[in-house]
Formats: C-alpha cells, sequence, structure tokens
C-alpha cells in the first residue's frame, strides 16, 4: 500500500492549528473532516465505490490519518446496430474511459481526465469523433478539451453530399455547483 508523509512549514502549521480550534476540533479529526470535504466535493461522480478516512494514534503523540480508497470501474464499451427512416441500417460502437490518463502510455487510466473515441457508419452516413478532457487544467478546477470529427452524410440530397471535419477546443469555468461558463473554438 502506498503511503504519504507530508511535512509543512510552521506556519502552516500554525494556521491548520488555528482553523482546527476555531471548528472546535484535534488537528487530527479536522484534517481527516478536510479530506472528506475535498473528495467529496473536488472529485466527479462515479469515481470511487468507497472512500474510508480515518486519524489513528500513532508514535509521539502524532496521529496518522488513513485514507482508503475503492475506485469504480470507469470504462465502457458500446455497441450496437439499428435502422431508421433517414440513416436506414447504421452500426456504431464507441469506447469511454473517464479516469484516463493520456501520460501513463501502458494502462491510459488513473488521470481523471476524460476520453470518448465514437465511429458510426451505415448506407447513408460515416461519422468518427475522439475527445479528451483535463477537468483540473493546471491544478484549478478549470476544464481543458478538445475534440477531432468527421462526418460524411449521403442522404441529405440527390445532388450532393454533405462531409463536416475539423475540430474544437475549449475551457470550461464552473459558476456554482451546478452551472458553468464554456468558451469554445470550433
Amino acid at each position: 500500500m502506498a503511503q504519504m508523509h507530508f511535512y509543512v512549514p510552521d506556519d502552516f502549521a500554525q494556521e491548520i492549528r488555528r482553523r482546527a480550534k476555531a471548528a472546535r476540533m484535534p488537528v487530527s479529526r479536522y484534517l481527516v473532516q478536510v479530506i472528506r470535504n475535498e473528495i467529496d466535493s473536488g472529485w466527479p461522480d462515479n469515481y470511487f465505490n468507497d472512500v474510508q478516512v480515518s486519524g489513528v494514534p500513532a508514535s509521539g503523540g502524532y496521529r496518522d490519518i488513513n485514507v482508503l480508497v475503492d475506485e469504480k470501474k470507469t470504462g465502457q464499451v458500446s455497441f450496437g446496430l439499428g435502422f431508421s427512416s433517414i440513416d436506414s441500417v447504421v452500426g456504431y460502437i464507441t469506447v469511454e474511459q473517464s479516469n484516463f490518463d493520456i501520460a501513463n502510455p501502458w494502462s491510459f487510466t488513473g488521470g481523471g481526465q476524460r476520453f470518448s473515441a465514437s465511429i458510426r457508419a451505415g448506407s447513408e452516413r460515416r461519422d468518427f469523433s475522439v475527445s479528451l478532457v483535463e477537468p483540473w487544467f493546471m491544478g484549478r478546477k478549470l476544464a481543458f478539451g478538445g475534440e477531432l470529427y468527421y462526418q460524411d452524410r449521403y442522404y441529405l440530397s440527390d445532388v450532393y453530399d454533405q462531409l463536416n471535419a475539423g475540430g474544437a477546443v475549449f475551457l470550461r469555468w464552473p459558476i456554482g455547483d451546478k452551472a458553468y461558463l464554456r468558451a469554445e473554438y470550433r
């Protein structure tokens, strides 16, 4: 099991003590609460099955803070075949990973990024898209993402077909808990 130890400057330790005292809690319990709050509010939903945070006595008057995390499976593959009056026969396959890590080339997991690739093909269309989103861009709760896409439609007219290919980049800022502001170049 991985272990992390933190050594902080005296002024930072004094600030933690001050905040714990203001909350009327021992320092170790205060830090446990801070970690719980960060996990509850700082991570997107559906990343963890269970998170347990506890403080236990250690030697020298110190307390160890234990954080046990059970990650959920975050990858998904879906595929299907269908028929519609516009598309005629169409099939698709989509691969999504909501805990993607582009810097981890062997497993591509654990970084908190969102990756999606989708192919849709049929007698009247050909579509492909791939996207990647970094939800904590530059260490801040600022999402940065991009998408590449290709769309070829044959059903729009007997005279012409329509082909769209391109990309997009965006930044997304949260506004409160349920809203955000998004700037996009497509």
